[in-house]
């Protein structure tokens, strides 16, 4: 036991907590994800679904229409969803038949790759930590700033204070230092 890693005793130890500790990294990463990333995995998803057990060649079998995959994606707009199958058809993940609103769509072996590795999800999620990362980086600028001139305004003040503290000092010590020399002439 002294070899494992502590996430691999949990699971072996507690297997119902590994899987919900899984459950919710997951939930928490896939909300992370952007929009876009989002639907292209999910036009992946679809296509790859749709070609399973079809012949590596038929690419008819394993096609589905635009109609479909607005069906399937109700949460989407129509003009999103191609917007992105565009995306995924001019980078060569997916095949298009170019038949205007008769358009079907295949999935190619690199957006098969692409969605088992879930390359977009992968891609959307770094994009929206380097956005948060942006974020949290501009706004620790601005508290730095904040934090520098109020440390330079109260520095100041209290060296104009000090400043006050020691005439007035001085001043008691001369008038002390006069009345001993008239102490001393008496």
């Amino acid at each position: 036991m002294k070899n494992l890693r502590r996430g691999r005793a949990v699971g072996i130890l507690f297997p119902a907590l590994r899987q919900c500790v899984d459950v919710v990294c997951h939930f928490n990463h896939y909300m992370l994800v952007t929009k876009t990333a989002k639907v292209r995995h999910k036009l992946l998803k679809i296509l790859a679904e749709k070609d399973r057990g079809t012949s590596p060649g038929d690419l008819i079998a394993g096609s589905i229409h635009l109609n479909q995959i607005c069906e399937l994606l109700p949460m989407y707009d129509r003009s999103f969803l191609l917007d992105n199958l565009d995306f995924l058809q001019h980078d060569k993940f997916i095949h298009c038949s170019m038949k205007f609103d008769d358009s079907t769509f295949h999935i190619l072996s690199k957006g098969n790759h692409a969605f088992n590795e879930k390359t977009f999800l992968r891609d959307g999620m770094k994009d929206q930590m380097n956005y948060l990362y942006d974020i949290v980086k501009n706004i620790s600028v601005i508290v730095l700033l904040i934090i520098g001139i109020w440390s330079f305004v109260t520095n100041i003040t209290q060296t104009r204070k000090n400043s006050n503290r020691i005439d007035k000092q001085e001043q008691r010590i001369r008038a002390l230092e006069d009345s001993l020399v008239n102490v001393e002439k008496k």
